[in-house]
């Protein structure tokens, strides 16, 4: 019987918690972001919490998003909100942020994407003073990898150049190894919602 009394009365409790949250608007601003949590590897991108956290590192996220294109610092990447082919070097800037097309290259759809003769468009992409992160970028699916080094500089060590091995076209040669995130969550990251 007690535990039928406390169970009834932590329901009540929660339930005016939550009524009064909802009276004193404490939601945070929509975002075109969403409010999603996104796993690439070992690395999170909390846009509830906006942080951004890769191994022992944070970082806070802001959204600085305007019509043209969406925008998160912190993470500092720009993405389009119109779907189109990008060419290499193409910029994209918002609120002081500079995100450049490095590379574009076709990838065959995977047999749930469409059919089988069906390309999509891959862009690399990387932020100007973050040469150690490259963003795997497809426009209908977002942000679906990211090649990255976390070692922070210090002494002689400096993080790798991901940017410049990206330039070179040598990429593929660290997607099996310690810099390569994968996009585990399911949902889209930056996938541009307006078709042109």
């Amino acid at each position: 019987m007690a535990f039928g009394v406390l169970t009834a009365l932590l329901g009540a409790i929660s339930v005016t918690a939550c009524a009064v949250a909802a009276q004193d608007g404490e939601s945070p601003p929509a975002s075109p972001w969403g409010q999603d949590v996104h796993v690439f590897g070992g690395t999170l991108i909390d846009l509830e919490r906006r942080v951004f956290r890769f191994g022992p590192f944070r970082r806070r996220l802001q959204d600085c998003s305007n019509a043209e294109y969406l925008c998160l610092t912190g993470l500092d990447i720009v993405l389009p909100r119109t779907c189109g082919r990008h060419d290499p070097g193409t910029v994209w800037e918002a609120s002081g942020v500079r995100t450049v097309v490095l590379a574009e290259r076709r990838r065959q759809v995977r047999i749930h994407e469409g059919p089988p003769d069906m390309y999509r468009y891959v862009y690399l992409l990387a932020t100007e003073g973050q040469p150690w992160l490259v963003f795997e970028y497809e426009a209908e699916a977002g942000v679906v990898a990211l090649f990255m080094d976390t070692i922070q500089p210090h002494g002689d060590t400096l993080p790798l150049d991901i940017r410049n091995i990206a330039l070179q076209g040598e990429i593929e040669s660290l997607r099996f190894g310690p810099y390569f995130d994968g996009k585990v969550t399911e949902r889209s990251f930056g996938a541009c919602p307006i078709y042109q």
